[in-house]
């Protein structure tokens, strides 16, 4: 079975898909194709006081992220287009280099998910003044959705010389979902 007949399929079922060029950036409900998606992996292994989304998209990861642990937690949402946003979040129409680089609190989980089609911001997530940042504002966890560079093992050296310890390594298709801990 493709993920075409898979998308298909829920989209009779009342599944709704935010794609750009052939890639699904979002769905809703989220637990739409769980496990299959690169989301179910995005949940952090605790309940976050606060939560900040690079790439919110139309939240389909603090969806996730409620249905295991409630609503008692804080998410903002970075994106360069404003969806609308769940009810318990904070949307800001940003681009998330700036927003690391100008932010003054820490967030317990960041979820970096920075996608535009089929490919993952490099510029932005191998940047070692974004690194140094966003291990500034990170209290607890980080996960990042990417596409391996070439010279994938020196850019993961890049997060462990800013003080980020890696924890996990997902690969699923084109994509890594690395988690590290602060």
């Amino acid at each position: 079975m493709t993920i075409e007949t898979l998308v298909e399929e829920s989209k009779q079922k009342g599944a709704e898909f935010i794609t750009h060029k052939g890639t699904i950036h979002s769905v809703n409900p989220p637990e739409t194709l769980f496990g299959y998606t690169y989301w179910a992996h995005a949940i952090p292994p605790i309940k976050p006081e606060s939560m900040l989304v690079l790439g919110y998209g139309s939240g389909t990861v603090p969806k996730l992220v409620r249905k295991i642990f409630g609503n008692s937690f804080e998410c903002h949402g970075i994106d360069l287009a404003i969806p609308s946003p769940q009810d318990h979040d904070i949307v800001v129409q940003s681009e998330a280099f700036k927003f690391v680089m100008e932010c003054d609190r820490k967030y317990d989980y960041i979820c970096v998910d920075l996608w535009n089609g089929g490919k993952c911001e490099e510029f932005v997530v191998w940047d070692k003044k974004f690194i140094e940042n966003l291990k500034r504002i990170a209290g607890r966890f980080v996960s990042l959705n990417i596409s391996p560079p070439k010279n994938y093992h020196e850019h993961v050296q890049l997060y462990k010389d800013a003080g980020f310890n890696p924890d996990r390594f997902v690969i699923i298709q084109n994509q890594i979902i690395e988690w590290y801990s602060v």
